[in-house]
């Protein structure tokens, strides 16, 4: 950036203004426009620079081992002040030949560094190669090296390289070592429309600024100057960064090339290139532990990756850890604010390290607090705080209020369960100290299952328990007196709570649930019976109604089902372990007999089932199934192993559903407990004739048939000895007095 020697030639002047022109208008929506300046341009009118656009100026600091530019001070400062991003080059004059060049370089580079002091929000630094002070090339690259690592090494940016085309391509020997090892190129190209870039086009990088002309006429300079261009819109990215760190009581932070590194509450920063990444650690103090990343950073891993664009800041927080146990035979919480930890037995958490924590201890109903012990100490509940300066531990001691007591929930259903919930955790529960039995004394067997105190499954005999559910193997018998027993007298190991005080022997009667859905557990059901001498067995069982079904028992791979086929027989859904196997249709034009084996069901046993299905359209009254006989491959028959009447609904119906068969022989029975037994039915035109049998013996004829359909009709039986009874329904396919239809509906069952 020595004076320009202005040029002579007419022609190429007015071309390459002409190139100029195209150029400026080409580039400026993706670059920004700048100068560098130096004493040649005198003083300078920095508010008229601004004004004309001008975003950014690298002034001349320093030239050689000695000499400081007279006017770079009062260009920089009066360039910020008009809000011109500025930057420092230094004119490198080599000498020292191929032994001391080093030398010098480092010394022209600490000359620079005094004087230009680049700092945050500076472009980086920039060194100017015009002269190669008699240096072969590869002598003139150690020289240059030797500058930029000098710079780098103190002030952690990497600088810039000025040159052109020309002098790099030649007298640096076209280098690729700096744009390979990162630095940028300040090129200085005039004229053209676009550059011709060294070092393959600076490995593939282009250049960072572009010195594209000199001329003048820029308003604020009256002599020529150079004009530069940025590539790029945004001047952070070349713009000198700087990184803060903050860390907080009870740790550091460091960088990984150790240009950053304070801890216990100082502060450090460094400069570093933009858009450096910067990999922080922290490091907690011993007992310390590092909890959170606040500023450019964020998370709770102990690294951080900071990308740095001009000024930023980390802060690091650490903490130490407060332990808080619950002693005694009794038993409670301890609590914190601010919160962290809620515990009932012995915890741990991490508060910042020099933070004040308030504990609190809360006594369990069968319990009161005794004292703090630890780093606190004291009677009162309340009173206990901490300074989180190291590793803290408080213990909470309670003392038990006497023995416990057990609330007992009876079912409300059938196959509902038995609930316990104690007063206080207690342990040592087991099958022969919480006890189901028959009024009679018969034992109830069951499954215990327990809870402790935050409502997860925990082992009965082994953990504390707060609640416990007793579930009967199988449901219970409508009717039914029952009593429960917790901690029957002289039963090892008895229940106990935490300072083994005993549970008192609790206890709890109750009948179980006496009015219940039709198909309740106690109910069964059963298709009718239809006797033909064409059958296998002389008879065969059937149904009419969609959505029936028939269960069978089968062992073996394969077996062979045999149902009735004729003109009122339609379609039923076959499943196999409750996979679907096919849809059978057996309307036929007279009685027949049909055989059908399935197969690949696989060895052991296997339930298969058929469901009625609605008619086909064009046949409606071609509905029901009846199966003779059903055999596995060794040739042996089951019996039923279950059956359903049709499910049907109403608005009407008790819980709006109830079941419904209409074949003579078709059975709904029920066992329970009582003196008396009532059954829930409908009345209607399309219901008929029935029986009730109790215990084998034919108590009452039914007649269902009305005008209107009733739902909530009960007949009942009663006068019976106060003991355990089935009671059967037998549906006897006949109308009544009032109607044409046969059905019999089920719709609940009510127990005296």
């Amino acid at each position: 950036m020595i004076p320009r020697i202005a040029r002579t030639s007419c022609l190429l002047a007015v071309v390459a203004s002409m190139l100029i022109v195209s150029s400026t208008t080409a580039n400026a929506a993706t670059t920004l426009p700048g100068i560098d300046v130096s004493k040649w341009q005198g003083t300078i009118d920095w508010s008229k620079v601004a004004g004309a656009g001008i975003r950014f100026a690298i002034a001349r600091a320093t030239k050689g081992r000695t000499y400081a530019d007279p006017t770079f001070q009062a260009n920089v400062d009066e360039a910020r002040a008009n809000g011109i991003v500025v930057g420092a080059y230094h004119r490198a004059t080599p000498s020292g030949g191929a032994t001391a060049n080093i030398a010098d370089a480092r010394a022209e580079a600490n000359h620079y560094l005094d004087v230009a002091s680049p700092g945050v929000g500076d472009l980086i630094p920039a060194l100017d190669i015009e002269e190669t002070g008699g240096l072969a090339p590869a002598d003139l690259v150690v020289w240059v090296r030797a500058w930029v690592t000098r710079v780098t090494n103190v002030l952690g940016v990497k600088p810039m390289l000025y040159a052109s085309p020309h002098f790099w391509t030649v007298d640096m020997g076209d280098s690729t070592w700096f744009a390979d090892n990162g630095y940028r190129l300040w090129l200085a190209h005039w004229n053209v429309p676009s550059p011709t870039v060294p070092a393959n086009d600076w490995q593939g990088r282009g250049w960072t600024f572009w010195q594209w002309t000199h001329k003048p006429g820029l308003p604020g300079v009256t002599t020529d100057l150079d004009r530069d261009r940025f590539a790029g819109t945004n001047p952070v990215t070349a713009q000198i960064a700087e990184l803060t760190a903050k860390p907080g009581a009870g740790g550091s932070v460091t960088d990984i090339t150790g240009r950053l590194s304070c801890g216990d509450g100082a502060t450090c920063a460094s400069l570093f290139d933009p858009s450096a990444i910067v990999t922080l650690t922290a490091k907690p103090d011993p007992g310390a532990v590092f909890l959170s990343w606040g500023g450019a950073c964020s998370g709770s891993s102990p690294t951080c990756s900071v990308t740095t664009l001009g000024k930023r800041t980390v802060t690091a927080m650490f903490g130490y850890p407060l332990s808080t146990t619950v002693a005694g035979p009794g038993g409670g919480s301890v609590s914190t604010t601010p919160a962290g930890i809620t515990c009932t037995s012995s915890c741990s958490h991490a508060f910042p390290a020099g933070s004040s924590v308030s504990l609190t201890a809360t006594p369990d109903a069968a319990s009161e607090f005794g004292e703090w012990s630890g780093d606190c100490m004291g009677l009162d509940p309340a009173v206990c705080t901490v300074t989180l300066d190291q590793p803290r531990s408080v213990t909470a001691s309670f003392t038990d209020l006497g023995p416990p007591s057990a609330g007992i929930t009876t079912p409300a259903s059938l196959a509902g369960p038995v609930r316990i919930a104690f007063s206080e955790p207690v342990r040592h529960l087991s099958a022969d100290n919480v006890e189901l039995r028959t009024a009679g004394g018969a034992p109830v067997a069951g499954s215990l299952t327990c809870a402790g105190e935050d409502g997860a499954t925990v082992s009965c005999s082994k953990d504390l328990v707060l609640s416990a559910q007793l579930r009967p193997g199988s449901p219970l018998l409508a009717g039914q007196s029952y009593l429960v027993v917790a901690n029957p007298n002289a039963v090892t190991p008895a229940i106990v709570d935490r300072a083994w005080n005993p549970l008192p022997r609790t206890t709890a009667s109750f009948r179980a649930a006496t009015v219940v859905p039709e198909e309740a557990p106690g109910s069964s059901f059963a298709w009718g019976t239809r006797g033909d001498a064409r059958a296998r067995g002389g008879s065969y069982l059937w149904e009419r109604r969609v959505g029936a079904s028939i269960t069978f028992a089968f062992s073996g791979p394969s077996v062979t089902l045999w149902t009735v086929a004729g003109p009122t027989f339609g379609r039923a859904k076959v499943t196999i372990d409750g996979r679907y196997r096919t849809t059978i249709d057996r309307r036929r034009p007279s009685f027949a007999l049909v055989p059908r084996t399935f197969s690949r069901s696989g060895h052991g046993p296997h339930r298969l089932q058929m469901s009625i299905l609605a008619p086909d359209p064009g046949h409606p009254v071609a509905v029901g199934t009846g199966v003779d006989a059903i055999e596995d491959a060794n040739g042996t028959r089951s019996t039923p192993l279950a059956a359903r009447w049709a499910p049907q609904t109403a608005p009407s119906a008790a819980g709006g559903r109830f079941v419904v068969s209409g074949v003579a022989g078709a059975r709904a029975s029920f066992r329970f407990s009582g003196s008396a037994v009532t059954i829930t039915t409908a009345t209607g035109p399309g219901y008929g004739r029935a029986e009730i049998w109790v215990d084998g013996t034919l108590r009452r004829r039914l007649d269902l048939s009305a005008a209107t359909t009733t739902f909530g009709v009960t007949r009942s039986v009663g006068g019976l000895a106060d003991r355990v009874h089935s009671v059967r329904v037998v549906v006897l396919g006949l109308p009544g007095m009032a109607g044409t239809g046969t059905a019999v509906a089920i719709d609940g069952w009510n127990v005296a």
